[in-house]
């Protein structure tokens, strides 16, 4: 079918839906053109009239409602109808509606463009180094020894706070880098989306002002909320195509808010251990959820729980006011071309999900974005030793050291996997700053003392010549995120 006829069927398709459109043929041309060059292999088939149809409802008193979410309703202007052809069209396209998961969806596959030798310009992977101890990998302070510890200089029943260091040990097999170079990967932010968009928006008719007369004009961002109970708000970032969702808290209980700050009330709805449910259904949960949504998982692996909470909770020596989360993330690690990819810490890095305890369900959905990706190779480091070494000091999230301890834990180390991890680039000249994915030897924590604080699981090295850089203290807990 030609592209004008096309268009004429689907506005035709439209009209039928409600005659009332006829009034703005003109701006529906326009905007079903402008999907089209959007998308040429397009989606304005059969199947996806269909759900338009299904999505844009009955007209109520000159407004119209569009169902995204259950329960999620926009009422508009009837001439900014076709806005919201565009946002449910960009929704369709971008990989989040209804449909059963899998790769039957026909949805957005990662797309990975090959560019020239050492593209990216130089890179340099900054060592995060902890400022102060902490159960972030630092030596701790929570603990006490006694006071007759050898060395330390006091005697008796007089105590002396813990101060760890940490001796990381390489207990692995031989084994020595067998590429000459490898790919680094950068993640592309296209915002072309958003400059249609924003075209399209201008040549409305809202009765208010004229957007046409403003100059080089973006769309950042839209949002909306479910209006039911447990409703969830959704934001999408047009500047690089990402999404956020959380829930729409004038939706969801607050057993804080609801004490008012009554110490009695606060300590009864205090969580307890037991009142934590196990992984294996705080991962049904989430599963049910991204089933229920549609929510496409074709470029991530199997979800992990984040539970070092029980860790701690097991160490502490006061357990009875230990604070026990009342919410628990769930990570899917980013896949890009079979590799995991990882964060300085050694935490995995990928679409994060928020488990709230207290209600037993999924609150809010993190790092979900469009896969895109340019490639390019660099040289790999050359020496095993090399590489070991680094590991042996911490790799790119370095513990704190005390001048003083008054002990040194030993952490063994094992075999690496090559696999990739997420580091800030800042962009020489000519290079714009951005995420990069380095690939990197991921070292595992195979061993460590029962009652150590050192909760990592890995240790990360980079595997790109010339990328070690200096290191730089950071506060505990926050390593930098992008």
């Amino acid at each position: 079918m030609k592209k004008d006829k096309k268009i004429q069927k689907i506005i035709q398709d439209l009209c039928e839906f409600d005659p009332e459109l006829k009034k703005h043929e003109k701006q529906l041309e326009k905007t079903v053109a402008a999907l089209l060059e959007l998308k040429p292999e397009n989606r304005f088939d059969q199947e996806f009239a269909k759900k338009l149809k299904k999505e844009l409802l009955a007209r109520r008193q000159k407004r119209f409602s569009v169902k995204i979410f259950k329960n999620a309703w926009f009422f508009v202007p009837a001439g900014a109808t076709v806005l919201f052809v565009v946002l449910l069209s960009s929704l369709y396209w971008g990989g989040f509606s209804d449909q059963p998961s899998g790769p039957e969806r026909g949805r957005v596959a990662l797309e990975i463009e090959a560019r020239e030798k050492e593209a990216f310009g130089p890179i340099s992977a900054e060592i995060e180094e902890l400022d102060t101890p902490g159960v972030h990998g630092g030596g701790q302070l929570t603990q006490e020894v006694n006071g007759d510890t050898p060395g330390l200089g006091v005697t008796g029943e007089q105590v002396v706070p813990r101060r760890v260091n940490y001796d990381f040990v390489y207990v692995g097999d031989d084994f020595s880098p067998e590429e000459e170079n490898l790919s680094v990967f950068k993640r592309v932010k296209d915002d072309s989306l958003s400059r249609d968009l924003i075209n399209q928006i201008s040549s409305f008719d809202f009765d208010l002002l004229d957007l046409d007369s403003f100059q080089n004009k973006e769309l950042r961002s839209f949002s909306f909320s479910e209006d039911r109970e447990f409703g969830y708000s959704l934001e999408f970032n047009l500047r690089d195509n990402s999404l956020h969702l959380s829930k729409n808290r004038d939706r969801w209980p607050n057993p804080m808010m609801e004490c008012q700050g009554d110490p009695a009330c606060l300590e009864d709805i205090r969580l307890k251990p037991q009142d934590i449910p196990d992984n294996k259904t705080i991962l049904e949960k989430s599963y049910e959820f991204m089933k229920e949504f549609g929510i496409n998982t074709d470029y991530y692996g199997e979800g992990q729980v984040q539970d070092s909470w029980r860790q701690s909770y097991e160490l502490s020596s006061n357990k009875d006011n230990f604070l026990v989360p009342d919410s628990l993330s769930v990570i899917y690690p980013l896949e890009i071309k079979g590799k995991q990819v990882f964060q300085k810490g050694g935490d995995s890095f990928g679409l994060n999900l928020e488990f709230d305890v207290r209600q037993g369900r999924v609150s809010g959905l993190n790092n979900f974005f469009l896969p895109q990706f340019e490639s390019s190779l660099y040289p790999a480091v050359k020496q095993g030793e090399d590489i070991i070494s680094q590991a042996s000091k911490g790799g790119l999230f370095k513990p704190f050291e005390h001048s003083d301890p008054t002990e040194i834990q030993e952490i063994k180390l094992g075999t690496p996997n090559l696999e990739l991890v997420r580091v800030y680039s800042r962009g020489s000249e000519g290079q714009e700053s951005g995420n990069l994915y380095l690939p990197s030897f991921i070292f595992p924590v195979v061993e460590s003392p029962e009652d150590s604080y050192f909760l990592r699981e890995y240790i990360v090295v980079p595997a790109i010549e010339g990328t070690w850089g200096d290191p730089h203290t950071v506060r505990p807990g926050l390593e930098e995120r992008y």
